[in-house]
């Protein structure tokens, strides 16, 4: 296949978009100058020297990143492009959401809750109803009886 090479020129968007949409959870918010917070597990990191983003005045608010250094005290992200939040909350909705301006985090948090619940809901009318007794077979009706007591305590658990 002879495809063209075809350049976005200066519009860069749609592939900081599509880099967004891989590396949503490599997302980190900027703490202070230099300094990011990986957003799942609130890791400090720092940008390495020769990242392209490094020494800029204006840092952005949010960056993914490919790799992380780490050092003897210190984490480096390598690789780093800015993004949208609202990429990460598009592309990433399983981790990430936007906060609504009105509501508390506590508020946020209960709609989370719900949305999830009805989720589950959802997910558990789609399921096929369980077989009763009788529709198994004597033998394995009473098979857990067979069992010692104490693995079966212990199956229970798991």
């Amino acid at each position: 296949m002879k495809l063209p090479f075809v350049s976005c020129g200066v519009h860069t968007d749609k592939v900081l978009e599509c880099l967004a949409s891989s590396f949503y959870q490599n997302a980190a918010k900027f703490k202070k100058y230099g300094e990011y917070q990986n957003l799942r597990n609130g890791l400090i990191m720092k940008l390495h020297p020769t990242s392209s983003l490094y020494g800029m005045g204006d840092l952005p608010k949010y960056v993914i990143y490919h790799d992380v250094m780490l050092t003897g005290e210190k984490q480096f992200m390598n690789y780093v492009s800015y993004v949208n939040g609202e990429w990460l909350a598009e592309f990433g909705g399983i981790f990430y959401t936007k906060k609504e301006k009105s509501m508390t985090a506590k508020e946020n948090q209960s709609l989370k809750e719900i949305d999830f619940k009805k989720l589950l809901e959802l997910e558990m009318a789609k399921k096929p109803p369980v077989n009763s007794k009788e529709d198994k077979p004597k033998s394995e009706q009473n098979s857990h009886h067979k069992t010692p007591f104490a693995r079966r305590r212990f199956m229970r658990r798991i």
